[in-house]
């Protein structure tokens, strides 16, 4: 967390190219979607949305996960910085996948080791337009250090559309890592205040947030403004 830009003290525009040159110092911005767009607005416009959307753009919860779970080159850092909080709910929540992992190492071995396989998972509406409806990646990688791409709901849509069903013993590993991270024992819950920065490993950091309420005023409604960063390829969203 960083605490905190003085958002009082200068305009929308300053406050965002500030918090731009900030996250650049840790790896590049990048696309967050297929069209481009590389500052996303996290943030409520009342409008109806699909099981397709992405849930930052509703007041629903958000289930833990980690960010792009499906997509070909996921961000390696997922930051989040707070212009206006809801005027009720919106609680950030982290969780360890790390400690996870260490948890199915040394209770459920059998379940680790489906982890590591492949889990078909749903795309959402901002990818390609010929891209197809679902892929297939593990919870778990190792390449020299550990890499998560958790999202249980998009795991059980994936299989959903393709007319598969998933085998009882990765069903069970998928319940069971998102019990541990979203019990609170394992958990941190914290706001993120006006003029925060929350800056995420989206390699190893698992993330929700509670349900929240906006204000009536559109201008007063509940505004985040997300980058994803990532070093070592391309900045488009496939990397």
């Amino acid at each position: 967390m960083l605490d905190r830009l003085p958002v009082e003290a200068m305009s929308r525009d300053e406050a965002i190219a500030l918090y731009w040159v900030l996250m650049s110092f840790l790896e590049p911005p990048v696309a967050q979607e297929w069209k481009g767009t590389v500052i996303y607005d996290v943030r409520h416009d009342g409008r109806e949305y699909s099981e397709d959307t992405r849930g930052a753009l509703t007041p629903a919860g958000l289930e833990m996960h980690t960010d792009s779970s499906m997509g070909e080159a996921p961000p390696s850092y997922v930051s989040l910085f707070c212009l206006r909080p809801a005027r009720s709910g919106g609680m950030s929540i982290v969780s360890s996948a790390a400690a996870a992992h260490n948890h199915f190492l040394t209770e459920h071995p059998a379940l680790l080791r489906r982890l590591y396989d492949v889990f078909y998972r749903d795309h959402q509406e901002y990818q390609a337009a010929d891209a197809a409806a679902t892929n297939f990646r593990p919870v778990f990688a190792w390449d020299g250090r550990l890499r998560t791409r958790f999202n249980a709901r998009h795991i059980v849509r994936g299989y959903e559309k393709t007319g598969r069903a998933l085998d009882p013993e990765g069903a069970q590993a998928v319940r069971l890592m998102d019990e541990f991270l979203g019990d609170p024992a394992h958990r941190l819950d914290l706001w993120l205040e006006r003029g925060q920065i929350q800056v995420l490993n989206n390699r190893v950091i698992v993330h929700g947030r509670t349900p929240y309420e906006d204000q009536d005023e559109p201008e007063l409604r509940r505004h985040l403004v997300r980058l994803w960063l990532r070093a070592g390829d391309r900045r488009q969203f496939r990397g």
